[in-house]
């Protein structure tokens, strides 16, 4: 059955879904963060980040490294695609060169774990 009332509560995430942390879990919380890159048409960048992180590529076609950027507009059961990496920390600190090969910009989406970025805001400050 579904609870219609709930559903349409404006502050649904607030009262069905708020996390509820034990003390060991607040004293161990760790930050993860997302960043977009888009590249236009023919431009190249080189990627040097702190840490690892992982990457989905959200439009277009083109290079990371060596290995192929291709986002699919259909994905088949079983099948391979070539929009989804991970960067290691010792690759990330020493550059990854991303080349857009398409006519349309590039968007990416990286997401970093809790050592990646020492900029990240202090959210008990």
């Amino acid at each position: 059955m579904l609870d219609w009332d709930a559903n349409l509560d404006p502050q649904f995430r607030r009262h069905h879904l708020a996390p509820r942390l034990s003390a060991v879990e607040v004293e161990v919380r760790q930050l993860f963060s997302a960043k977009e890159l888009t590249v236009a048409p023919g431009a190249e960048i080189v990627l040097c980040d702190s840490g690892a992180f992982g990457m989905i590529l959200m439009q277009g076609y083109g290079r990371l490294g060596y290995w192929p950027l291709r986002c699919p507009a259909l994905i088949r059961y079983g099948k391979l695609t070539d929009d989804e990496y991970f960067v290691s920390a010792p690759a990330a600190r020493a550059g990854v060169r991303v080349v857009n090969l398409g006519n349309e910009p590039l968007v990416i989406l990286r997401y970093f774990g809790p050592d990646a970025h020492a900029n990240l805001p202090d959210l008990d400050a």
